[in-house]
């Protein structure tokens, strides 16, 4: 099927269902969820917004307007007025880029596409600003040189550090044995394997209770009037805990402490536990200005055998394993997972600060974890 640039001339009727499979499977292979891909429905009324080349699919918008829209940071940026915008792209493994896609002003991929980002930096495109999506995408919107782009601070761009905090050496052995509570309130991302209790969250008789309220969506809300007003306090279980907590108080001079969990990942005999890739971005909390939420780990109780990895900016992954009794910082805005492939249960405290300098320096100043 071949078309113009303005998607008008076709040779044959378009397919409408065809097209948003290709583009629903293309975006599938990067964690596009449910709504990544335009519905035949959308298509059918605007067919013009279709553009094809071989192996390639586009799909252009005009804004007569512009627009102004959020990084993952929460930023805003703007679409200059009068802007064409190529919206969505399915392509095929070796597919070369369009002739006519350098002429339009953005261009919105996936980062993890390698090739088609390489031809995007060969035709003179720039990162503009980067989105992150709940199902994990990672989305950079391109655009040409000369044109104001965000740019990612040094905090921004740390995603998985260790960081210089000293823990007692038995990593709290004898407290964690006194914990006999854990549940799992977002069964979404996990295989049964994965559950947590809370030392400091929103109810303090109720250490299972592991809802943030702000983070929640609006049904929840609704459904839940009396809960909105919650405040993070120490729950009952850190009584039971008391060199945690301590611990814990100890480092609030880097930063005011908000939540403090304890998370866990059984072992399973028949098969690896999955923490299932996933981003935390709906939390808008979370970031590395000031009054916003950094999330510190802390491996109390592992194996070699269990690695989390995660995945920058740059759709590029790293795995590796947290050694017990390291602390370390994870940027839960951006795509992680956790696979236990021990025999043993891991536990990890997390510790989620306030952000100000003194924990901005704490994250500029730690290095990346390497791949292992």
């Amino acid at each position: 099927m071949a078309s113009d640039r303005d998607g008008a001339n076709w040779r044959k009727p378009v397919d409408f269902k065809q097209i948003n499979k290709r583009l629903a499977v293309y975006a599938k292979r990067y964690y596009g969820g449910q709504f990544a891909a335009p519905l035949p429905k959308e298509l059918g009324q605007n067919p013009s917004s279709i553009l094809t080349s071989d192996g390639f699919i586009g799909i252009q918008k005009h804004l007569p307007k512009g627009s102004s829209r959020k990084d993952f940071t929460g930023r805003k940026y703007s679409i200059a007025p009068h802007s064409s915008v190529i919206t969505h792209i399915a392509r095929e493994a070796d597919a070369p880029m369009p002739e006519w896609l350098p002429r339009y002003n953005y261009v919105y991929s996936y980062v993890e596409d390698f090739e088609f980002s390489e031809q995007l930096l060969n035709a003179g495109f720039l990162i503009k600003a980067y989105r992150v999506s709940a199902t994990s995408e990672i989305v950079a919107c391109w655009c040409h040189a000369g044109e104001p782009v965000l740019g990612v601070s040094m905090a921004d761009q740390r995603t998985f550090t260790k960081v210089d905090l000293p823990v007692p050496e038995d990593c709290f052995s004898d407290e964690l044995e006194e914990i006999d509570c854990w549940h799992d309130d977002f069964p979404y991302y996990s295989d049964g394997t994965w559950s947590a209790v809370s030392l400091r969250g929103y109810k303090r008789d109720d250490p299972m209770w592991g809802v943030k309220p702000s983070e929640m969506p609006k049904k929840w809300r609704e459904e839940h009037p009396n809960e909105l007003d919650l405040k993070c306090e120490w729950t009952v279980l850190s009584d039971k805990t008391p060199r945690i907590r301590a611990w814990v108080e100890s480092i609030s001079k880097q930063g005011e402490v908000e939540r403090v969990r304890l998370f866990r990942m059984t072992a399973k005999e028949d098969k690896n536990g999955i923490l299932k890739r996933h981003s935390d971005i709906q939390d808008r909390d979370v970031g590395t200005k000031n009054g916003m939420l950094a999330r510190l780990h802390v491996p109390l109780k592992t194996h070699e055998d269990i690695k989390m990895t995660v995945w920058g900016l740059d759709g590029r992954q790293r795995s590796a394993h947290l050694a017990a009794g390291g602390v370390y910082y994870l940027d839960t805005r951006k795509p992680h997972s956790v696979a236990n492939q021990s025999p043993v249960d891991r536990v990890h405290l997390v510790v989620d600060l306030i952000v100000n300098d003194s924990v901005r320096e704490l994250i500029c100043d730690s290095k990346e974890v390497e791949q292992t």
